[in-house]
């Protein structure tokens, strides 16, 4: 098939023709000299990135990229609208250039952007924009591209993951109902943001992702309450399951009453966290709009952190729940959507377990539970001490995860072997 003209323009008579400063001749249309003349834009709705579009074997380039995830392929189509504009290149030309001319360009570009303070991870994520394109058109740069610092990331450096306290913080900073909501489902449930609103609020979370959430009362009929993650709303495209404890379900059912009492009808498919903007008919939060109010209730509380180190507030309560040997690993790693190992995949990293399963997985999140929950200032954590070596102190459960290599020294204790989890762990019961 012959490749589409690129360069054919509307305005055929006002087609001049120019030389880049790379020496390299080439057709400039009047919709090519206005692209060129737009300023930087990194962070906003990139103008050159819808001029790109009109391209077809741009716009099949980037509808491609879009299937692993919409934010990745609209952040490629703006690096590479941005290089464009820089190289004072069409897509198309980048494409048909062989690598010796090409890579002493993209050595310039590298040079250019840190003299002007670009971070050096930023700047391998727009170089890898333009691989991708050359990629979609069979093309390599073999030649390599060093980037200083492209593995580091100096600007979250200094951003330091609240405890406790600051988790009560914030939610005391938070105005309304559903911001307090959306916090704790992103730092008690591990959510990702995309999976309570997409980056263009096309698609979000349901009440129906709730199964045990009573829609006539807005009251959960269990806590900790399971949370299904469809396959839509994971990064990995793996559906899974994770779950919500007290604090967060109070929080939910009262944002959900006050919606009902402001005359809002309710259903399984109603968004979960909800926008009230006329723009937005699929009536779900865009990326802007979760993390705009929760940056804000974060400063006005006085830590430095982003929205989605919430997250990161919820693995390392996991990981500390995890040392003193309440839930293992690839189960906490399952609840926060990563991907695991392959025995975990054929169990506990699913939204549809057996219900043993899903009954051990609960009461191993409702152990960990008092790591999650927010204190205020004169609340105490509730930390379990670590036993001395060789001793098994009473436990507070019924049934506990232990490592496999354990099990005889617990069987003699008066313990009854359960099941066998992932990770070399099984569980164990009391009498």
């Amino acid at each position: 098939m012959k490749r589409t003209d690129m360069t054919r323009s509307a305005h055929v008579e006002e087609r001049t023709c120019e030389k880049s400063d790379f020496g390299i001749t080439h057709r400039l249309s009047r919709e090519w000299n206005t692209l060129r003349s737009m300023p930087l834009k990194a962070r906003t709705r990139n103008q050159r990135a819808d001029f790109l579009t009109k391209f077809p074997e741009v716009e099949a380039w980037y509808k491609a990229s879009c299937q692993g995830s919409k934010e990745t392929g609209r952040l490629r189509l703006c690096n590479l609208g941005n290089f464009c504009t820089w190289a004072d290149l069409l897509p198309n030309q980048i494409a048909n250039m062989s690598e010796e001319d090409l890579h002493p360009i993209l050595l310039r570009f590298i040079e250019y952007e840190t003299n002007r303070g670009m971070v050096g991870a930023t700047i391998a994520k727009r170089l890898s924009a333009i691989r991708a394109w050359l990629r979609w058109n069979g093309k390599v740069i073999v030649r390599p591209l060093k980037v200083a610092g492209a593995q580091s990331h100096p600007t979250l450096d200094d951003k330091v993951v609240c405890g406790q306290h600051g988790l009560r913080e914030i939610l005391d900073q938070c105005p309304t109902l559903k911001i307090r909501a959306t916090v704790l489902l992103i730092a008690h449930a591990g959510l990702r943001l995309r999976v309570l609103g997409e980056q263009d609020g096309t698609n979000g979370m349901v009440l129906s992702h709730l199964p045990e959430l009573d829609i006539e009362c807005l009251e959960f009929t269990q806590t900790p309450c399971v949370i299904n993650v469809p396959r839509e709303l994971s990064k990995t495209s793996r559906p899974y399951l994770t779950f919500l404890g007290e604090e967060g379900c109070a929080a939910v059912s009262a944002y959900l009453k006050q919606r009902r009492a402001d005359g809002e009808t309710l259903s399984p498919t109603s968004p979960l966290i909800h926008t009230t903007s006329a723009r937005n008919e699929n009536r779900f939060l865009t990326r802007n709009g979760i993390t705009t109010p929760i940056r804000k209730a974060i400063r006005s509380a006085g830590h430095n952190m982003r929205p989605y180190d919430l997250r990161h507030y919820f693995q390392s309560r996991m990981q500390i729940a995890e040392t003193r040997g309440l839930v293992p690993r690839a189960m906490h790693r399952s609840w926060m959507g990563h991907v695991v190992d392959m025995a975990a995949r054929y169990g506990i990293a699913r939204n549809n377990i057996d219900a043993d399963l899903l009954a051990e997985s609960r009461s191993a999140y409702a152990r960990c539970e008092r790591f999650l929950v927010s204190l205020g200032a004169n609340d105490a954590p509730q930390l379990d001490q670590v036993p001395p070596s060789g001793m098994i102190q009473e436990p507070t459960t019924k049934q506990k995860a232990i490592p496999i290599d354990e099990v005889q020294e617990y069987l003699t204790h008066g313990w009854t072997y359960v099941a066998l989890l992932p990770n070399n762990q099984c569980i164990v019961a009391l009498g």
